[in-house]
């Protein structure tokens, strides 16, 4: 076995089997399989032909093609897992420094009167609210850290007829919510009074700004106008 470098030099051949002629005087070769070298280097090795190149261009194209599909599946499943996240997590995010509403109850039939006679309640954030019942009326107090603010007086005042009372169970209350959770500013809740000139109450919503200790009624709507029109006021008159 030898090696035969006169066709190219940047190809080395291997001649496998070859076999002598004796019909003449003269010594003669016979090549009767020759392969390309495997131990050369990539780029010094001989193309493939013509053929088998278009086959291998046109697989190139149908990989690219196939691995493009397959990434655009992917994307699409991941963005379902993501919607599918959002639902399930069943949060709803308000957008910074936008108000939104929260809503919290004062049923008397789930809670018990203390000492003094008031129903209390779970409220938002450092507050809680107190329900009071007494001659023929109702009212919120607040509770700020243990204190209680007394806003009878100040709620009697915005409702038109006689001996209001709280309307039903439902407390709003404005804010906004952020990572840290629900920071209330106000609250609204309806008051009912007793009409003197017709069989139908008197209907006010009555709004209070959050102050801390210092929290207080500030305004009311009728309640004609809707809870719309309460929030806008308690929007307008509470916010930070």
């Amino acid at each position: 076995m030898r090696e035969n470098n006169t066709r190219n030099p940047r190809e080395k051949w291997t001649i496998t089997s070859l076999s002598t002629r004796s019909r003449t005087p003269e010594l003669s070769w016979s090549f009767h399989h020759i392969t390309p070298r495997t131990d050369c280097p990539r780029e010094l090795t001989k193309r493939a032909p013509p053929n088998s190149a278009g086959k291998a261009s046109r697989h190139t194209v149908s990989d690219q093609l196939a691995f493009y599909l397959n990434f655009l599946q992917t994307m699409r499943f991941i963005s379902i897992l993501l919607a599918s996240l959002l639902i399930l997590s069943g949060t709803t995010v308000a957008a910074p420094n936008v108000p939104t509403s929260e809503f919290t109850s004062t049923d008397i039939k789930k809670a018990k009167p203390n000492a003094s006679g008031a129903y209390l309640f779970p409220g938002q954030g450092p507050y809680r609210v107190a329900l009071r019942v007494g001659d023929d009326r109702s009212w919120l107090d607040l509770i700020y850290e243990n204190q209680e603010i007394p806003l009878a007086s100040q709620t009697f005042e915005q409702c038109p007829g006689q001996k209001p009372w709280k309307a039903n169970a439902v407390v709003q209350w404005r804010g906004y919510r952020s990572g840290k959770g629900f920071s209330p500013y106000g609250i609204i809740f309806r008051m009912y009074s007793e009409n003197p000139n017709g069989k139908k109450p008197y209907d006010t919503l009555v709004v209070v700004k959050l102050e801390g200790a210092n929290s207080r009624v500030v305004g009311s709507v009728p309640g004609s106008a809707g809870n719309a029109a309460a929030e806008a006021l308690a929007d307008k008159l509470c916010r930070p």
